[in-house]
């Protein structure tokens, strides 16, 4: 039995979403792909929407950041092709004063530390 909140529906669509994210590391190689089964281990030891309360050190530009998720949500969408989309929010607080570029840095921390790998940044 699945435990969890949403619909049958939402968690199955989250579950597709698993595997296709699982199937994309699985083609960048043997690491991506350990990495990815290990976060998906790791949500499953989590529990179901359970990323309040989640702490993690990210490194960014040679600064540490600490990323503290303070709450979240999931929700299904309509596309306006007709698609379903499964929307994630994500709501952090990251330990970075300052103005855009700053931003930037920590949307980046944010991503690491949930995802594990360090996004590409631009100025």
């Amino acid at each position: 039995m699945t435990r969890g909140y949403g619909s049958g529906r939402q968690r199955e669509l989250a579950a597709e979403f698993v595997r296709y994210m699982l199937q994309r590391a699985w083609e960048e190689g043997d690491d991506i792909y350990e990495k990815a089964e290990e976060i998906v281990e790791e949500g499953k030891a989590r529990g179901h929407l359970t990323l309040r309360g989640f702490e993690k050190k990210a490194v960014v530009n040679g600064r540490k950041h600490v990323v503290k998720v303070t709450g979240g949500n999931a929700e299904l969408e309509e596309s306006q092709s007709g698609e379903t989309l499964l929307r994630i929010l994500i709501t952090a607080e990251v330990d970075t004063p300052g103005g855009r570029w700053e931003d930037a840095e920590r949307l980046a921390a944010v991503v690491e530390a949930l995802m594990g790998k360090k996004p590409k940044m631009r100025a």
